[in-house]
């Protein structure tokens, strides 16, 4: 499978890779068969890999999962990119057409509602995003989609880690964990939306 990877974010010490199918443009997110790291992609593996390339995976099996559908176990190896595609090449993906980001404009869903979108990976276009830091020195994500007003998503894009400021248009891919996540992001029954890819545009 040919994958456009547009994440390489933070997931317990490795990679979360979600990347477009070429061939039918559907979201895929590349998983290990490792658990004890909740199936991230170890980081040697996209040493040579930044977002944007296309990778050629070979696909073990889906291996879908909770509300996470779009997991696909692949062989593991240190992919190099084919190609690279231009950051114009995503506006054609970008498919979304619900009013609200995974149902709602809050920053977390609740377990039952995430089971039941059956998908969790999307990428939107925004206005007015604002990049800050709250008390715990977390990164945050504000902006404005579709005429609502979201805030407090956490960022797992470790390019914006050190990065605050308000930044006019972007390309966000949003995503939300899987049942039994080993991080903030998935407590008390809820699974938390955050970003795991930002493109300032």
């Amino acid at each position: 499978m040919k994958v456009i990877v547009i994440t390489k974010s933070d997931k317990n010490g490795g990679l979360c890779v979600a990347g477009i199918n070429i061939e039918n443009g559907s979201f895929v997110r590349l998983v290990s068969d490792n658990n004890t790291n909740h199936y991230a992609i170890p980081k040697w593996c996209m040493r040579n890999v930044e977002v944007l390339d296309i990778i050629d995976v070979s696909v073990i099996h889906p291996v879908p999962s909770f509300c996470q559908q779009e997991n696909m176990e692949v062989k593991l190896q240190q992919w190099t990119k084919v190609e690279k595609v231009p950051i114009e090449t995503l506006f054609d993906k970008i498919n979304n057409k619900d009013p609200y980001i995974f149902n709602d404009s809050c920053f977390y869903l609740d377990e039952s509602i995430a089971q039941s979108l059956q998908y969790s990976i999307i990428m939107v276009k925004v206005r007015d995003l604002i990049i800050s830091k709250n008390q715990y020195d977390k990164t945050k994500a504000s902006f404005l989609y579709n005429g609502v007003f979201y805030s407090n998503m956490s960022i797992t894009d470790p390019d914006f880690y050190n990065i605050e400021g308000k930044f006019d248009n972007a390309i966000l891919v949003i995503s939300i964990p899987d049942i039994g996540h080993s991080s903030d992001y998935y407590m008390e029954r809820r699974c938390y939306k955050f970003v795991s890819k930002i493109y300032i545009i």
